[in-house]
């Protein structure tokens, strides 16, 4: 066993509908359901633990953020609830979360740099210019969301995969053709690797392309910022054209094709993943 890893997952009422809503009879107080029931057994598949907490208006998530932002063992973090391209929903009322997350890293002092942070969570990738600022700020490497509305099971799946490819050392395997008499298996070596890590998911989960599931974060020069979603537009040419909206000029076609290699090994045929040796 390796280092001991953990996701840190602060999730919003799903049921969220203010405060002034009635409870019926057969309504439970709490949420109907959560995203923490199925990604805690999810993620304990691949030996990654979860941190969970709830929040329910801006000044929680406001004491939980500080929390997180001094943890010492705390590297990734995952924001889950209903959303849009600026706000977080809750009960009691929209959290601006861009602002509410630069505010509150600028006022720790003992604040650190962290690996990741996903949105599970609709359209918080629409614009970049926030992802951007806060990789660029150093608080984050980088940042995973959607950038259209995303569905809860499908979204729930497009995140499990991602990290599990991003935290777990896994074999994968290359399901056999016809003719052939056995499958093969390979290492895709996406572990800490966040741009390969969404490539494989987009294999594993093709939803997520349609979800538009983009993980930004600077190059290897760390003097410009890139997409897995546009790199995997540039590399899909037979099917780019069916990829309506996505903005490729953005990350450039030199940083693109520096994960040719990668992608074309994946995308060459069928897989499958096992928990290696």
């Amino acid at each position: 066993m390796g280092k001991e890893k953990w996701i840190t997952v602060l999730e919003s009422d799903w049921s969220e509908q203010g405060l002034e809503k009635k409870v019926g009879q057969k309504d439970s107080v709490g949420p109907p359901y959560t995203y923490r029931d199925l990604l805690i057994p999810s993620c304990k598949l691949f030996d990654v633990e979860i941190d969970h907490t709830f929040f329910n208006c801006e000044q929680g998530l406001e004491v939980l953020l500080k929390r997180f932002h001094s943890h010492p063992k705390r590297d990734f973090l995952c924001i889950g609830g209903h959303g849009g391209p600026t706000k977080i929903h809750t009960a009691g009322g929209d959290i601006p979360i861009w602002k509410l997350l630069k505010n509150t890293i600028k006022s720790q002092k003992n604040s650190r740099k962290h690996y990741g942070l996903l949105f599970a969570s609709c359209d918080l990738a629409k614009y970049g210019k926030e992802s951007k600022h806060l990789i660029n700020e150093s608080y984050f490497k980088w940042i995973a969301a959607y950038r259209e509305a995303s569905s809860y099971l499908s979204g729930l799946q497009t995140e499990i995969t991602f990290w599990k490819c991003l935290l777990s050392d896994w074999h994968y395997y290359k399901i056999k053709k016809p003719k052939e008499p056995r499958g093969r298996s390979v290492s895709l070596k996406t572990i800490d690797d966040p741009i390969k890590s969404a490539l494989a998911t987009y294999l594993f989960q093709p939803n997520s392309i349609g979800l538009r599931f983009d993980v930004r974060c600077l190059n290897a020069n760390e003097n410009d910022m890139i997409s897995s979603l546009e790199i995997f537009a540039y590399l899909a040419e037979e099917i780019q054209n069916k990829i309506k909206g996505i903005d490729v000029k953005k990350t450039s076609a030199e940083e693109a094709k520096k994960y040719k290699g990668f992608f074309d090994l994946i995308w060459n045929d069928q897989w499958d993943w096992w928990p290696s040796d």
